[in-house]
């Protein structure tokens, strides 16, 4: 083989060893990217998923408070606590300027850490009627 031909063949092959080097970096950025946009989509899902749960421990504490209570009374009453996050029982309750009932609410719950929701007295009787219907089932 000539001088020249292995030149060119020399040449020809870095060439492709440059272009596939090219194609190697290429392909790794892109993984790079993509494991990035995995990562991140990982991240939402986890937040979201902590979020959810978080939210369905809070409903379940209230729920458990509800089965320590009498359900007529509440009815009555028009309060029912409806969420516990930490240590703080939400309540919804039709008039949250009643002092006496506010007491009550916080007697019967056996924590002075309430936040008040105010709520139609038909939806605080609705909510009642559903989790005496659940208890009783």
């Amino acid at each position: 083989m000539s001088d020249e031909a292995e030149r060119t063949g020399d040449h020809y092959m870095r060439d492709i060893r440059g272009d596939l080097k090219d194609r190697a970096e290429a392909l790794e950025r892109e993984i790079k990217a993509s494991q990035a946009r995995f990562d991140e989509l990982i991240e939402r899902l986890k937040q979201e998923h902590e979020s959810r749960v978080t939210d369905l421990k809070s409903e379940l504490d209230a729920v458990k408070l509800l089965m320590g209570l009498d359900a007529d009374l509440l009815t009555q009453k028009l309060w029912i606590p409806i969420r516990k996050e930490n240590d703080i029982v939400e309540v919804l309750i039709d008039d949250p300027t009643n002092i006496q009932k506010v007491n009550e609410i916080k007697a019967s719950l056996r924590t002075p850490n309430v936040r008040l929701l105010l709520g139609l007295p038909e939806d605080i009787l609705r909510y009642a009627h559903g989790i005496k219907y659940l208890t009783n089932h």
